[in-house]
């Protein structure tokens, strides 16, 4: 789920939803998800961030993000490390 974030590392590129453009600028769209790690058969919330922090996270860490088109925190679909960079990639080239 997008929220705004003033100075985010991460935009769509994508007009805010909710104001025509002016000319003015526009407040970046970060996505936010769910990381999550799996321990004992059971998946462990680590925390809610944008997917650019998730991304960052040390590669030592094998971790899970909840599906960035859904809700963060409130989504039984988990994607991998790799996937949520296909997608945020993808939607960089989408505008």
């Amino acid at each position: 789920m997008p929220i705004e974030l003033e100075n985010a590392t991460h935009s769509s590129g994508a007009p805010h939803p909710n104001e025509e453009s002016d000319g003015a600028e526009q407040p970046e769209i970060a996505t936010i998800v769910e990381v999550a790690v799996t321990s004992g058969g059971q998946r462990i919330p680590l925390g809610v961030m944008s997917a650019e922090q998730a991304m960052s996270l040390p590669e030592e860490i094998d971790v899970e993000v909840s599906h960035p088109q859904h809700e963060a925190g409130a989504t039984d679909i988990y994607i991998s490390r790799d996937e949520l960079k296909e997608h945020v990639e993808a939607q960089g080239r989408d505008t």
